[in-house]
């Protein structure tokens, strides 16, 4: 009898690793989690298994909310309706975390900071907010590390190209055939573009 009941039962998984199937209501350990945290990232949905890491597109948002520079490398799927629609959803979704992040921060250094990424089980959304008001946004693969680093080179980019160039005007998109080559040779130098 003890037997039956033995086999009746299905075997317990192992602890460690993700589930062979990701499920939305399983999250990720508990260090993983505080991972994130730490890292300034929202993890919804970690578990992904693709074979290839890619770039999908990058945003570049003024202070005012234009997308001032818009770039795709391995964008599959195309915008919903017009693309400015969907820049003006993306700048509001960038707020909107913002202040979500903000509002469930456990301290004040944290809130100033905002978010740095977030992922989903298809993409991982970087963010890096500039001083002087200015919002980089990158579309990876979700394997892909914390780009804030990345786009804080990215910034360096626009300032040594687009800002110190005499012809650019502040308002104006960005214009710079120099910095469209230096940022896809940037880019390309990425371990994670594929």
């Amino acid at each position: 009898r003890r037997a039956s009941l033995a086999r009746a039962q299905p075997p317990v998984p192992p602890a460690r690793g993700p589930p062979a199937r990701p499920h939305a209501h399983r999250l990720p350990p508990a260090a993983s989690r505080r991972r994130g945290r730490e890292r300034g990232c929202i993890v919804f949905r970690v578990w992904h298994r693709s074979g290839t890491m890619t770039i999908y597109n990058m945003y570049i948002f003024d202070r005012t909310g234009a997308c001032v520079f818009y770039r795709d490398w391995a964008r599959t799927r195309q915008p919903v309706g017009d693309l400015e629609g969907e820049q003006h959803l993306i700048y509001g979704m960038l707020l909107t975390l913002k202040q979500l992040t903000g509002a469930c921060s456990p301290n004040a250094a944290l809130e100033a900071s905002g978010f740095h990424c977030f992922r989903t089980s298809r993409y991982a959304l970087h963010h890096y907010f500039t001083g002087s008001g200015f919002r980089l946004v990158l579309n990876t693969d979700p394997k892909a590390a914390d780009a804030r680093a990345d786009l804080m080179k990215v910034y360096e980019l626009v300032v040594e190209y687009v800002i110190k160039d005499p012809l650019h005007r502040v308002d104006a998109k960005f214009d710079s055939p120099h910095f469209e080559r230096e940022l896809q040779r940037f880019v390309m130098a990425l371990p994670y573009y594929k």
